[in-house]
């Protein structure tokens, strides 16, 4: 399943696959790349865990993590997001419109894999 959000000059793709039980998201936006690399599941007393690797000088760990806990606590599935968002002269706004694209695509993404409706 992909999806794609915009909002102004900033735009998001989601690219999400099940893997046997697991969930694998690819997130991408502007020049995109890879970045950073989260994965998150629900211990065994259902409180999500996070972990994630970022590449030296980028933040996309902060999206990328953002998106793995929300559908782990989603879904029940453990979720590896690979992200790479990067546009030239980003404003403080913008940022904000990305985190807000990435609120919604993994509200996007719970529902159509709660559903199955992809």
């Amino acid at each position: 399943m992909t999806f794609i959000l915009g909002k102004d000059r900033v735009d998001l793709t989601v690219t999400i696959t099940e893997l046997g039980g697991d969930i694998f998201v690819m997130m991408n936006g502007g020049n995109s790349h890879a970045g950073a690399m989260a994965m998150a599941f629900l211990d065994s007393d259902g409180a999500p865990e996070v972990s994630s690797l970022v590449a030296k000088g980028h933040r996309d760990d902060i999206p990328a993590r953002l998106m793995a806990e929300e559908i782990a606590v989603g879904t029940g599935r453990r979720t590896a997001v690979v992200c790479g968002i990067h546009f030239d002269d980003i404003t403080r706004e913008e940022i904000e419109n990305v985190m807000s694209l990435v609120r919604d695509a993994s509200r996007r993404a719970v529902s159509a894999l709660t559903l199955k409706t992809f």
